[in-house]
């Protein structure tokens, strides 16, 4: 479908909400994605604050005459769960629990947090009112998690992490932040909804948090992202615009779409060396070789070329951090087998390491010896907190590499007559060829492992040395295909993700308490939602400056906000329905913002925002 633009003017923004409204009124579930994920971050967070002439937002509506998909889908983009309309109702509230729908949805608001009702509250059903315990019904397919693991994990995580984030710790730290991001495809959903629900805790940009960041495929294209000063709504955009545009056709997919919106995301001259801050460490394997070896696409110097050391002279020598561009590096690290064509020499980082957290430390460890030994030890800063987000544990499930493979079998000895014994021997052919298929996703499997045993070696790793290490990757209930495009299963995915990181919400607190201690933190908190991005963020401008003599290319860093640093809502008061036309409440130009006088509403700071370069407001 053509989606239309939002446009700069208030009577665009209502004929989207319009749009959006029907397509919500219609359970239309691919339309509210399209248009959700094709709108501009600015306009988005104007979108999420429109109300009608009753106070109710999107949620509000879409809880009332709503599916549950598209409940998930709201949340997931950024609407507030405890918004209040004029009468102090909730989606929460408005849910119908007369359908099973309805009984759904009051699970998947609770699932992700979504308050009772106050005990003042009139009308209230047993799924909001105040000291019920009603929370819905429940998905028929629950995440699991094996006992034994779930006990491991706990005591792990209580003999170390718990203490540094004691509040009687006054133990400082000071840079060595590592952030690792995983490959698994259009899975990075999950990322950028885990780093959503982290930036809210910790109130600040998540660039500004850690020092160094790895990335491994589709990790490697949102830690680029972010390093090339896009936000997490904005990333979020461009991994539905990929799936829209690239995951198109036959496997492999033809590059040219992903590479297309690579460039127009990262910059079509842009290079490694522009960006100064935090270091980055992109996975690739360089399959020019045998065996193939890992390479790393980096932001800083080699410690090879700290040392001086010379390069092999039986390859041909890989880019500096001045000559390498950034799309081409996220090009290289996705460049999945059977997905995409290799790129040059490159193949996917994941082959090597699609959990990159043991060779980020193995880098972090070997840079800081390069220093010691070219005597700038005031360089070396020890690694300090390791981070690591999966994309996801998928189900496990009974497993036999003799399915099927038995039985009938005298039909595959050859027969006296010529036709049944071809049968039988393509009947053999067949079994050998889903024995060796079998064999291969086995082997696939645990070469591209990113969860068991990678996680427990990091994590051991980190508590031999007294380094703090989290690593959040939530359960599944399905099974998510690299390249999977299903709305309904990727929005459940994100929502997933939003409900497991709300379950452990104590340990992210934790995390937040930890980097809180970091004395070269030099940035104040910010007004944040839940799960909504910031409002107020460091934008990242590339441009190129030209002269006879040199050309440099730089990337500043400008903090943007509104007037008050706070965020803001006017009180227009517009007599509207969501079936016709529906209206912003929009600070007018010239006039300071108002104060809500209604809890639970907080308009976006609209006049706070630069205009970004991507995404667009409409497909390419």
């Amino acid at each position: 479908m053509k989606i239309p633009a939002c446009g700069v003017d208030a009577r665009a923004k209502r004929e989207f909400v319009r749009l959006l409204a029907s397509a919500i009124q219609t359970h239309d579930l691919s339309t509210v994605i399209a248009l959700l994920s094709h709108c501009k971050e600015a306009d988005n967070i104007v979108i999420v604050n429109f109300v009608n002439k009753d106070g109710d937002n999107l949620l509000h509506f879409a809880a009332e005459t709503g599916t549950p998909a598209i409940v998930q889908a709201l949340i997931v983009f950024g609407f507030d769960i405890d918004a209040k309309n004029r009468k102090a109702e909730t989606p929460r509230h408005k849910a119908n629990v007369g359908t099973i729908d309805g009984n759904k949805i009051i699970y998947v608001l609770h699932a992700v947090g979504a308050q009772r009702c106050p005990p003042e509250t009139a009308g209230c059903h047993h799924g909001c009112k105040h000291g019920e315990n009603y929370t819905g019904i429940e998905p028929e397919e629950q995440p699991h998690m094996e006992e034994l693991r779930k006990i491991l994990d706990q005591m792990l995580h209580d003999s170390g992490m718990k203490k540094m984030a004691d509040p009687g710790n006054c133990k400082r730290i000071k840079g060595g932040r590592l952030l690792c991001l995983d490959g698994g495809g259009i899975r990075g959903l999950v990322l950028v909804q885990m780093l959503l629900e982290i930036e809210s805790v910790l109130r600040k940009p998540v660039m500004h948090c850690f020092d160094w960041i790895a990335g491994t495929s589709t990790g490697g294209i949102l830690g680029l992202g972010l390093a090339a000063g896009k936000s997490l709504r904005e990333c979020q955009a461009l991994y539905f615009r990929i799936k829209e545009n690239a995951f198109v056709g036959l496997r492999p997919y033809d590059s040219e779409c992903l590479e297309k919106e690579l460039k127009e995301c990262l910059g079509a001259n842009t290079v490694m060396a522009d960006i100064e801050k935090p270091k980055i460490m992109i996975t690739g394997a360089l399959a020019d070789r045998k065996p193939m070896d890992l390479h790393l696409f980096r932001n800083y110097e080699a410690p090879s070329a700290i040392l001086k050391l010379p390069e092999s002279s039986k390859f041909k020598p890989t880019l500096s951090p001045r000559e390498q561009l950034l799309w081409k590096a996220a090009r290289a690290t996705s460049a999945a087998p059977s997905y995409f064509p290799e790129f040059g020499r490159f193949l996917d980082g994941g082959l090597i390491a699609n959990n990159p957290t043991l060779h980020a430390m193995k880098e972090i460890n070997e840079y800081n010896l390069a220093l010691k030994a070219s005597n700038r030890e005031k360089e070396v800063i020890p690694l300090s907190l390791v981070v690591s987000l999966g994309t996801g544990i998928m189900p496990t499930k009974p497993y036999t590499l003799n399915e099927n493979f038995e039985e009938n079998s005298d039909n595959f000895l050859p027969d006296k007559k010529f036709a049944r014994f071809l049968v039988g021997f393509w009947n053999i052919v067949k079994r050998i060829s889903k024995r060796i298929r079998a064999l291969a996703m086995l082997l696939i499997d645990q070469v591209t492992a990113s969860n068991g045993h990678v996680v427990d070696c990091a994590r051991t790793w980190c508590s031999m040395i007294g380094v703090p290490y989290y690593r959040f990757s939530p359960h599944l209930s399905t099974e998510v295909a690299l390249d999977a495009k299903s709305d309904d299963i990727l929005v459940n995915m994100m929502w997933t993700t939003k409900a497991f990181m709300h379950a452990n919400r104590d340990v992210v607190q934790e995390l937040a308490t930890i980097i809180g201690r970091d004395s070269s933190l030099e940035f104040d908190e910010i007004p944040i939602q839940a799960g909504q991005g910031l409002l107020i963020r460091k934008s990242v401008a590339v441009f190129t400056s030209t002269s006879s003599t040199s050309q440099s290319r730089s990337i500043q860093r400008q903090t943007v906000s509104n007037s008050t640093g706070n965020t803001v809502r006017s009180n227009n008061n517009e007599n509207t329905d969501w079936s016709n036309s529906t209206r912003s409440r929009m600070p007018q130009k010239g006039s300071a913002p108002k104060r809500p006088r209604l809890t639970g509403y907080e308009n976006s700071g609209i006049e706070g925002h630069t205009k970004n370069k991507c995404p667009s407001s409409g497909p390419n």
